[in-house]
């Protein structure tokens, strides 16, 4: 039995309602329910999902069908490596997600389904149609239909036309801006590229696009962000129906979605990615060529290189500033201890009995701040350091007396001079 191929462009969900209608069989149901598969294609269907089923009965490559006719390239645009950037079958391979949607409706195109009546006296479901944020059909630029109904990619587009919302009349009007036809350029080209990006190399391009703006890619610092400059630059109604996240940003607000894409952030989804080039560069084939390049291996290597520093120059000063604080510690403890340890002459045991703990406990307080007990020393030898240490406790008392001084007139307005 011949099986029907997808149409250019279909979208997954709408050929397997074009498969249940020519050859009766439910995709949702299991492997024995495709009547038009051999017995010999039905060992390991457990194994199998149905968009695997329906590859390997049309004879495509499972990667090349989700590829050309799912919406897995632009949802999961950003490959963990660089060996994975032609790979759509291991992301499709989870459950729902070759037939998953980017938003809740079905969208078609009236002047799409008499185009398809003319040519081939039925219509499809176009898989561009489906992408968030695109709104009008590029080819004949009309505002694109919408359907709710949950069984709607099941029958052809053509039988919805007459109960189908169109998109309203204010958001179409939005694709005449500039910045949302660079979106929706960009959108396409991630859809219909049959590439992926590493997400290392989208984040140092996106990071090169931000510093042309001056914007901040970093968790701190006074520049606007990315996430910020982003929303400015898309409409609010576009942001509230597509991206609502990215509504009422503040320079010192964040959308997590967005500036994780610049620090290579385990972020996938294509739309992210296509309102940052969207709103930072012309978008022009030139740019998103060079967006899905790679890394020259001297700038990674280069690129590796500041990580590593920079990732020794935070290990040093994370040790230096411990070590402050250790010292810091240490010096008002002393400081804390003079007195007693000069009161009792050095001897730990008189310490010990005056604030009534053992000596072990006074003598591991006492030579943690380099106080030792002096009552073995003789008696030349204790009246020089307990002349030494009361010269420094009176120098710290002054010093501490003087900087407390100095702040308390300055919270006085100075005093009438008085001849």
């Amino acid at each position: 039995m011949a099986i029907a191929l997808p149409l250019p462009d279909e979208f997954i969900r709408g050929h397997y309602g074009r498969l249940r209608q020519l050859h009766k069989f439910r995709i949702t149901q299991r492997c024995k329910s495709l009547r038009f598969l051999s017995s010999s294609d039905l060992k390991g269907e457990n194994q199998q999902l149905p968009h695997q089923l329906v590859a390997s009965a049309i004879g495509m490559d499972t990667s090349t069908y989700l590829m050309r006719h799912s919406l897995v390239p632009f949802l999961y645009l950003a490959a963990p490596d660089e060996s994975s950037t032609t790979d759509f079958e291991t992301p499709g391979a989870k459950k729902g997600i070759a037939t998953c949607l980017a938003r809740p409706n079905a969208y078609f195109c009236i002047d799409c389904i008499q185009f398809d009546r003319e040519t081939q006296h039925f219509s499809y479901w176009r898989r561009e149609h489906q992408l968030p944020g695109v709104d009008v059909c590029q080819e004949h630029r009309q505002p694109l239909m919408w359907i709710g109904d949950a069984r709607a990619f099941e029958c052809p587009p053509e039988a919805w036309q007459f109960s189908a919302q169109p998109v309203s009349p204010d958001l179409a009007s939005l694709h005449s801006l500039p910045i949302i036809g660079r979106y929706c350029s960009v959108a396409k080209r991630f859809l219909t590229g049959g590439q992926r990006v590493w997400l290392h190399s989208a984040a140092v391009h996106h990071r090169m696009h931000a510093a042309r703006h001056d914007l901040r890619v970093g968790l701190r610092g006074n520049r606007p962000n990315l996430s910020s400059f982003v929303a400015r630059n898309f409409p609010n109604l576009w942001l509230e129906e597509h991206f609502p996240s990215l509504l009422n940003m503040g320079n010192d607000k964040s959308c997590a979605a967005i500036d994780a894409a610049c620090r290579s952030a385990q972020h996938t989804a294509g739309m992210v990615h296509a309102m940052i080039l969207a709103a930072t560069s012309d978008c022009s084939t030139t740019t998103l060529d060079e967006f899905f390049s790679p890394i020259s291996q001297n700038f990674l290597e280069s690129l590796r290189h500041v990580q590593r520093e920079n990732r020794s120059s935070q290990q040093r000063k994370k040790r230096a500033h411990n070590e402050n604080r250790k010292r810091a510690r240490i010096a008002a403890d002393r400081h804390a201890l003079l007195a007693p340890y000069l009161e009792h002459r050095g001897v730990y045991s008189e310490i010990a009995k005056a604030f009534g703990v053992s000596v072990m406990a006074v003598s591991k307080r006492f030579r943690r701040v380099e106080l030792p007990s002096l009552a073995r020393k003789p008696p030349q030898i204790q009246n020089e350091i307990l002349v030494g240490l009361k010269n420094e406790l009176a120098r710290e008392t002054h010093c501490a007396t003087t900087h407390d001084g100095m702040h308390s007139s300055l919270d006085h307005p100075p005093a009438e001079f008085t001849p």
